[in-house]
């Protein structure tokens, strides 16, 4: 813009020095500055990522921070939470491991696991349905499918306290009424929970715990205890001590069927995807080799094991190579977060807790769920899921890349169109003389007013291209002006400016300047017909990419030459813009110069193809 807006005061002060008119030179100098800056870029940009949220809103993502649309496309991260996410957040009981033996069933004589089992969680029945967690309403449904129904027992063993869950201890209580008696029923991770109780044979129901999360299975620990009289004071120091082991409970949370591709496309796409969860490490591995997420336990860590690097400082080592982060705090996902950015990445974090809260705001894309997340989240992220699902960030990554890509086309074919009537005057200036000049100040600003904006803004709405998950990051940092970009933007518009200029020549301005100019100015008119479809793909040639995919190209740039023909055959308009009226004939002239322009830009496209 600089050295545009220095041209145009040398073209302004040389032509005063020469003695033209001031008024004419003046309109010359800002018709000229006009076209060199794009003027129409911000509006095109703003519509484009506009409508890439819209897009993306087709596909369950809603985008709060419009930005947030391009910085998909540089993710190389993507840190998701296992519940819910990846998998389809339907808990189902399946096995219980009880009186020693594991079973589908649970036995009359396991009437206090049974009772633990159904009492022990919040869930509540609505109009609308069962309301809480997933995994409690797991239990509270396989109790129920037993014979067991929540709201009879509570008739007879009211609730009468609880100890909430927390994400340290990794279990909750509750106490009930028991006649004279009080029943405390506890559940949550098993080697938490055996700790708890001395009785048990912590060894043979520890490797059953394991075994069943080899299978994939998420395990939870029933304990209980009985207490004489309810104590004054109820905490867990005093409450959750010498408790009897009841049993443990298998639950099943099976993979969201989408997942395993969208893992498959991230990996091609140069992303690596990342599981995060408070379940067994076991389970949690189990679930990444389905998904493909994960091969061997070396990329598995657990919140102890990062929580021991971050006090010896070399967490970013152990970071590198995991793949599920396993038992994992709450604060530790902050934690990890913010250790894989100082290793250099770009990273997409999903969260639906409170808690979650601090790395969502940290990671470069903050995604919060939509169906089960807080506001607290919501409020932190830049993106909501509205289903929820893995395979919907994958989705928005690839219309992120494909709207960057997008701005990356208009922004050059903008600027190309500016550069072109930028060294078409140059030209005229230098080998002509002022009163040359191939085009004048009316119909410079024209151009640039009607005939760029609906072609950029078919670029800006391009469809997704084959290869776009093919491709790498693109690093953050990079500009849209790069090297390759500045070739072909310099390279294409010095090719029209001078098929122009040749179109210009060649008609005898000396003999009658006004059909010279109109057929300079349906030359550049012309290439609106063909130059936009070349950059559809800065890397790609024409006839791979097509011309008839993009309809709304397709509208735009026959719409814009339409209301051009109107303005250069119209007699009002005409005697406005000082235009000749050109005969079919004529046209052959402009056409053919379009089309060699795209030849060229097809050829000088295929040269930079591996420029960076």
């Amino acid at each position: 813009a600089l050295a545009v807006l220095a041209i145009c005061v040398v073209i302004f002060v040389v032509g005063l020095l020469r003695g033209e008119p001031m008024l004419v030179m003046f309109l010359t100098a800002v018709s000229l500055a006009v076209a060199a800056i794009p003027e129409a870029l911000p509006a095109v940009i703003s519509v484009a990522l506009a409508l890439g949220a819209w897009r993306m809103i087709k596909h369950q993502a809603l985008v709060r921070n419009l930005p947030a649309v391009e910085t998909l496309g540089s993710v190389t991260y993507i840190c998701a939470d296992k519940t819910g996410t990846l998998t389809q957040n339907r808990m189902t009981a399946e096995r219980f491991f009880i009186e020693g033996a594991v079973s589908e069933s649970i036995p009359e004589t396991a009437l206090r696991f049974a009772q633990a089992l159904a009492l022990s969680n919040d869930v509540n029945e609505a109009e609308s349905g069962l309301k809480g967690d997933p995994t409690e309403i797991a239990l509270y449904q396989a109790a129920k499918l037993h014979g067991y129904d929540k709201l009879i027992m509570l008739h007879q063993l009211p609730r009468i306290a609880e100890l909430p869950f927390d994400s340290t201890r990794k279990r909750m209580s509750t106490l009930h009424q028991d006649g004279d008696e009080v029943q405390l029923f506890c559940k949550g991770a098993p080697e938490q929970l055996l700790s708890l109780c001395p009785a048990a044979d912590q060894q043979t129901v520890l490797q059953q715990a394991e075994a069943l999360a080899k299978q994939g299975y998420r395990v939870l620990a029933l304990a209980s205890r009985c207490l004489a009289t309810l104590p004054t004071e109820i905490n867990v120091e005093s409450m959750e001590v010498e408790l009897d082991f009841l049993g443990l409970v298998a639950l099943i949370d099976p993979p969201r069927d989408e997942v395993p591709q969208a893992v498959q496309d991230c990996l091609s796409a140069g992303i690596t995807p990342v599981m995060i969860t408070g379940d067994h490490p076991i389970t949690a591995l189990a679930i990444a080799r389905e998904l493909k997420l994960a091969k061997n336990r070396e990329q598995n860590v657990t919140g102890p094991a990062l929580k021991m690097a971050a006090e010896q400082n070399n967490i970013d080592q152990l970071t590198r190579e995991a793949r599920v982060f396993a038992r994992v705090e709450p604060q530790q996902k902050l934690e990890i977060i913010q250790s894989l950015q100082r290793n250099g990445h770009f990273v997409a974090v999903s969260g639906d807790g409170a808690n979650d809260a601090p790395a969502l705001r940290a990671a470069h894309v903050g995604v919060a769920m939509g169906k089960d997340g807080t506001d607290v989240a919501r409020e932190s992220s830049v993106m909501v899921l509205q289903d929820d699902n893995f395979a919907t960030i994958v989705e928005a990554v690839k219309q992120g890349r494909t709207i960057y890509e997008n701005i990356e086309k208009f922004t050059c074919y903008l600027i190309s169109r500016n550069f072109t009537e930028v060294i078409l005057i140059l030209l005229g200036i230098t080998l002509l003389g002022f009163e040359f000049l191939p085009l004048l100040a009316l119909q410079i600003l024209f151009i640039n007013m009607f005939d760029e904006i609906m072609p950029a803004i078919g670029l800006g709405l391009d469809p997704i291209q084959e290869g776009i998950m093919s491709k790498n990051p693109r690093n953050p940092e990079a500009r849209i002006l790069k090297k390759r970009n500045l070739i072909l933007i310099v390279s294409i518009a010095a090719i029209m400016a001078s098929a122009s200029f040749l179109v210009f020549i060649l008609n005898n301005p000396e003999v009658d300047i006004g059909k010279a100019r109109t057929l300079t100015f349906a030359a550049i008119v012309t290439m609106i017909l063909f130059i936009p479809f070349a950059f559809r793909s800065l890397e790609e040639p024409i006839y791979k990419i097509g011309i008839l995919k993009n309809k709304l190209l397709l509208v735009g740039v026959f719409a814009t030459f339409l209301l051009t023909l109107g303005v250069m055959y119209i007699p009002f308009f005409q005697k406005i813009f000082e235009f000749t009226t050109l005969s079919p004939a004529d046209w052959i002239i402009p056409l053919s110069a379009a089309l060699v322009a795209l030849i060229f830009a097809e050829f000088i496209k295929m040269m930079t193809r591996n420029i960076a």
